[in-house]
């Protein structure tokens, strides 16, 4: 055997923001070069400081059309003309995207890729009951042709293969560059304009309905009405389809001077060194990244009880339901202010990379071994 294997990672895109992307990246910048390396096939092109990254590096980007119904001929078409031409290539794709995986795993497997995860990152197919039903249908086909099964939780699992039966690839990050910066947390609060006496909640998400931003505005509007308005701000992170309704909502709830919309950045790490506080009042979540992010930052965190408990993996951690918003600005006017050191209870859960990244690699192996490759 050649070294390193190159391992074929497919999911929609790498950019900022997105996380699976997220996760994917953190496993590829903790990789032993010697051993593995990744290449990518993604349905967008992929730009600025990360491709500079990932092309200093070694790895290649392929850039499929996006999956509709209107090009679908023309996506299968150019996937049968990449495999073909990369037939041998590759021993593992690693797919993350189990609606598209409907089309690559097939022919991935037509083309003698020997070994062919799919990994389920979700609790649930999407927001429409009726792409459900169509996500559902798509995905048994990638299960059928799939060899491996990966998930980034058990309830990620159950969702997607319906058991647990699935390898656990934790979404572990680099606990180091989250550890408490004073520094950081001054400039990014006075870019802000945030002084030390307010205390700034914190939420990183898509704006999309899974992540429930209108519920946060009402958690902002019951603050207001408890009189604790103006010793509070909200910090959003994160753009998507939902975002002009966000701000209409804002406006009309009168709360514009407690909401800050600061888009996709580049540095997340350096905003949680800014935050008091962090909520996720999500609809669902496989197991959220940024769930680990905020506890590695060392937040009190509250997230919402259809977000896997899994992600709960420290003290100062807790779990509400999203029935009554005035319980959630109680949880943020009560709860001690404080960051806590987290660092030894998350590696001792997994969610180191240094040592993760380790494990992903040792598992390649261990499937190329079984297959006798």
């Amino acid at each position: 055997m050649d070294y390193p294997i190159r391992v074929l990672q497919i999911t929609d895109c790498i950019k900022h923001g997105a996380g699976v992307a997220s996760v994917i990246m953190n496993y590829y910048r903790h990789m032993d070069d010697s051993r593995v390396v990744f290449d990518f096939m993604v349905n967008e092109p992929v730009n600025g400081d990360i491709k500079r990254e990932i092309e200093a590096r070694g790895s290649r980007i392929f850039v499929m059309p996006s999956l509709s119904v209107r090009n679908t001929f023309k996506y299968k078409r150019e996937l049968e003309d990449f495999f073909r031409e990369h037939e041998g290539e590759y021993q593992i794709i690693h797919g993350h995207t189990p609606n598209a995986a409907a089309y690559y795993m097939p022919i991935a497997k037509k083309y003698g890729v020997p070994i062919r995860i799919l990994h389920s990152h979700n609790s649930r197919g999407s927001d429409s009951k009726i792409k459900r039903v169509r996500n559902r249908i798509m995905s048994n086909v990638a299960i059928k042709n799939a060899t491996h099964r990966f998930a980034c939780s058990k309830v990620a699992a159950e969702f997607l293969y319906g058991n647990d039966d699935a390898f656990i690839l934790n979404n572990a990050i680099d606990l180091d560059g989250f550890a408490f910066d004073e520094e950081k947390r001054r400039q990014i609060r006075d870019e802000l304009g945030i002084d030390e006496s307010t205390i700034l909640i914190g939420h990183i998400g898509r704006m999309a309905e899974q992540k429930n931003h209108k519920f946060i505005l009402e958690i902002a509007e019951a603050l207001r009405g408890m009189g604790s308005g103006s010793s509070y701000k909200f910090l959003l992170l994160g753009d998507g389809p939902l975002r002009h309704d966000i701000e209409r909502q804002i406006k009309a709830k009168n709360i514009e001077d407690m909401i800050i919309l600061a888009g996709v950045v580049s540095n997340p790490r350096d905003y949680y060194q800014a935050m008091d506080e962090f909520i996720l009042p999500s609809l669902y979540e496989g197991l959220p990244v940024v769930g680990v992010e905020a506890q590695a930052a060392g937040l009190p965190t509250c997230i919402s009880d259809k977000v896997t408990p899994e992600t709960m993996m420290v003290d100062n951690i807790s779990m509400l339901s999203f029935d009554n918003a005035k319980e959630w600005a109680d949880w943020i006017i009560e709860n001690p202010h404080e960051r806590s050191d987290n660092k030894k209870q998350l590696q001792e859960k997994g969610y180191d990379i240094k040592t993760e990244a380790g494990v992903l690699i040792d598992k390649y192996f261990e499937l190329m071994d079984e297959r006798g490759i």
